[in-house]
C-alpha cells in the first residue's frame, strides 16, 4: 500500500469535516464522548447531542477489509470518513477517505511504534494548520487496573509538554461508555481527522492485544 500525503483531503461535499461539534469544558478543546454501539464496534457523540457523529466498524476476520473504518453519522449507512489497517508488529497505515470510492484521491499516513520494546508510543507524521507537515506522538499514560485501554495523551515529536490531544478511558467498566477524545481546535479539519483515526486505531491495537492475553 503506498503511503502519500498531502496539504489538505479533497472534500468537495464536506464529508470528512468534524463540525459540528461543541466545545467542551476547555475551550479550545473539541470534545468527543465514545460509547459502544455493539461488543466491537463504537458510537461517538458530542456531549451537547444524542445524536451520534460518526459510527466506527473493528474488523478482525474478513479479508480484504480495513480493521477500523469510521463513518459520518449514527451507523454504518454513512459516507466512508477514513479507514486503518493494524498490525501487531510492523507499522500501521490510516488513511483519510473511501478507499472503495476513490483510491487515488485517499491520504495515507503510517502510524508506527516509535519503540521495538513498547506499544506506549505511536508516531505518525501529518499538516498542522500552517505550520507545514509535523511529527506528532500519542503516548499512553500510566495504565489502569485490568483495563484493556489506558489514557493517551498527543504532543509534537520533541514537545511533550503541549498537549493536542487527550483519549480518557473510563476503566474497566465499559457496559455502554468507552471513553472521551478532546482534540485541540484550529490546526484544520484534516488533522482532527487524523488525530481521531489514529487514535481509535490505537484503542482497537489495544483490545486486541487484551483478547489475545485472555485467550
Amino acid at each position: 500500500m503506498t503511503t502519500h500525503s498531502s496539504d489538505e483531503p479533497d472534500s468537495e461535499n464536506g464529508d470528512i469535516r468534524l463540525g459540528p461539534i461543541e466545545s467542551g469544558d476547555t475551550p479550545r478543546f473539541k470534545e468527543l464522548l465514545v460509547n459502544n454501539a455493539s461488543p466491537r464496534n463504537l458510537r461517538i457523540f458530542s456531549p451537547a447531542s444524542a445524536d451520534g457523529l460518526f459510527y466506527v466498524v473493528n474488523s478482525s476476520f474478513t479479508l480484504n477489509t480495513p480493521h477500523v473504518t469510521l463513518y459520518a453519522g449514527p451507523d454504518k449507512s454513512g459516507p466512508v470518513l477514513g479507514v486503518a489497517y493494524l498490525n501487531h508488529i510492523g507499522g500501521n497505515t490510516v488513511g483519510i477517505g473511501d478507499p472503495k470510492s476513490n483510491i487515488n484521491s485517499m491520504v495515507w499516513e503510517r502510524l508506527s511504534r516509535a519503540s521495538k520494546w513498547t506499544h506506549s508510543t505511536y508516531q505518525f507524521e501529518y499538516i498542522f494548520g500552517e505550520e507545514g507537515r509535523k511529527s506528532f506522538i500519542w503516548q499512553r499514560l500510566r495504565p489502569k487496573v485490568f483495563d484493556d485501554q489506558g489514557d493517551m495523551e498527543l504532543f509534537e515529536d520533541g514537545k511533550p509538554d503541549v498537549v493536542l490531544a487527550r483519549y480518557e478511558s473510563v476503566g474497566v467498566f465499559k457496559w455502554k461508555k468507552r471513553g472521551k477524545m478532546l482534540i485541540l481546535d484550529g490546526y484544520g479539519d484534516g488533522w482532527e481527522l487524523m488525530v481521531l483515526l489514529t487514535g481509535l486505531a490505537l484503542v482497537e491495537l489495544s483490545r486486541r492485544r487484551a483478547r489475545q492475553r485472555r485467550h
